[in-house]
Formats: C-alpha cells, sequence, structure tokens
C-alpha cells in the first residue's frame, strides 16, 4: 500500500497543515505518524497511512527510498520565517528543553534588532534543508504556505488529487463516499475504520473551515497579536521586521536561497 506524507517546515503554517491531515485522515481511515526530528524517521513509519514530518529534510526524504509514497511539502518565504520564528520563540512556542527556555530569556533581554539576529542564526538548519530539498521529485507535490493558506480549498485538491485521493461529483460515488465516512465515526470507536479512497468536497470544506484563523486566533488575517501562536496569519509581513544591517546579513547568508526558491529576481530587495 502507498504511504501518504506531508513534508513540512517550522512556521510554514505546519499544525494547521497538521491538523486538517488528521481530520483527512481519520475521514479516510488512515494512521497518522508524525515526527518533528530533523532526518528522524519515526519509529513506527513503516505502520503510517499518512506521515506527517514537521521538520523535512532530502536526508529523510532518502530513507524513504524502499518506501512507496506519494506526498507533498510547504514551503515559505524565508523572510517571513525568520520573523515568525522570531515572535514565536519569543512569546508562544511551548517551551521543549532547558536549551530552549535559555534561548527565550536571551530575547527578552536585548533590543529587536539583536533578537532578530539571534534568531537569524538558529534558523541555519531549516534553511539549510530548504536550500538542500529536491524540488524535482516526482513522488512529491510542491506548494508554498503563500498558496496553501490564501486558496486552501482549492489547494487542497490539488494535492489530494496528485496523492490520488479523487474528490468525487455530485451522484453515486460522492453518495457512496458519504455513507462510508459516516459509518467510519462509529467504526474509529472500535479501532476498526473502512479504507475509504475519496472525500466529498463538503467533508475537506468542513475540515479547513474548522480550522480557519479567525476560529483559531478569534482575529482576522492581518490583525496583530505577537502573544499567540497564530500571530498575523498573512505573508510579507518580513518587510516590516527585516530592516538595516540584519537585511544585508539576510542577503549575505540566504539571498541566494531566495532567488533559487523563486521569492526574488536578485538581491535587490
Amino acid at each position: 500500500m502507498t504511504m501518504y506524507a506531508y513534508f513540512g517546515h517550522h512556521r510554514c503554517a505546519t499544525m494547521w497543515a497538521a491538523a486538517i491531515i488528521r481530520g483527512l485522515s481519520r475521514e479516510l481511515g488512515l494512521q497518522v505518524v508524525q515526527e518533528d526530528r530533523y532526518n528522524t524517521l519515526p519509529a513506527d513509519a513503516a505502520s503510517a497511512g499518512f506521515l506527517i514530518h514537521l521538520n523535512a529534510t532530502r536526508q529523510l526524504v532518502d530513507q524513504l527510498a524502499e518506501t512507496p509514497f506519494r506526498g507533498f511539502h510547504v514551503i515559505r518565504d524565508p523572510r517571513d520565517i525568520l520573523v515568525s520564528s522570531y515572535f514565536s520563540d519569543k512569546y508562544s512556542h511551548p517551551v521543549y528543553r532547558q536549551e530552549f527556555a535559555q534561548f527565550r530569556e536571551q530575547l527578552h533581554t536585548v533590543e529587536f534588532d539583536e533578537g532578530l539576529r539571534l534568531e537569524l542564526d538558529r534558523r541555519t538548519a531549516e534553511f539549510e534543508a530548504l536550500a538542500g530539498w529536491n524540488y524535482r521529485d516526482p513522488r512529491i507535490y510542491e506548494t508554498r504556505y503563500e498558496v496553501l493558506t490564501t486558496a486552501p480549498e482549492a489547494e487542497f485538491t490539488r494535492i489530494l488529487a496528485f496523492l490520488g485521493v479523487p474528490m468525487p461529483a455530485a451522484g453515486p460515488a460522492q453518495w457512496g463516499a458519504t455513507l462510508k465516512l459516516a459509518a467510519n465515526r462509529v467504526l474509529h470507536r472500535a479501532k476498526r475504520p473502512l479504507r475509504v479512497h475519496s472525500i466529498p468536497p463538503a467533508h475537506l470544506r468542513r475540515l479547513i473551515e474548522a480550522q480557519a484563523f479567525q476560529k483559531l486566533a478569534g482575529r482576522k488575517p492581518g490583525e496583530e497579536d505577537a502573544n499567540s501562536h497564530y500571530r498575523k496569519g498573512v505573508a510579507g509581513d518580513w518587510v516590516n521586521h527585516l530592516t538595516g544591517a540584519n537585511k544585508d546579513l539576510f542577503k549575505e547568508r540566504w539571498g541566494q536561497l531566495l532567488i533559487d526558491l523563486g521569492y526574488e529576481k536578485d538581491l535587490d530587495w
């Protein structure tokens, strides 16, 4: 059986996308296995119907060489990753180890520009993962935060089509899928769900609406709360924060990455 996979990166709407995938997997009767350690497959990866990896690397994908899979990969403008990571690390990200607690304390003792530079150092492994990724792997559908979050229903429809999960039009096929999904709500409790091979459009829409920014954050996209994990919910906010010496340093270190990813044509930004 072919495994499905979602390859994400820190501050690329990973938790939002993972929640939608978990909802889809429940509907499809698939077991979800999740991991966030770089270059590491979870111990129970072989049992996964849908693998979620929140810090994906090319080396990780290489470990799946003997595993039939189809997946999708989400990237984001690295400048927005930087700014979003700064606010998350300073205010809202769960404290998961002592080293991170110390880093958070450090961010609170320095001015913003110094803190953003420290965050840039901390993002090195993530940006290296973006730079080293194979964007031409035929098993993986490539998309972007900027597309996925602004037109989620249309983009998830394309993702599901790539994965081989059809969305049946009105008629017997959709009725049959809907009945199986309804049965699975009961069968999940017995841990014996049916394997469903399609998702009616209404079900996808409902899963996406349940994870809407306004519902999760209690604000409209663009309305900022620096202390919230869902801080602002828009792309391009980096222009308000990445300036001066930090902007020059970013160009020096990762300017070519922006060009390679198609976010800039040159270093004149």
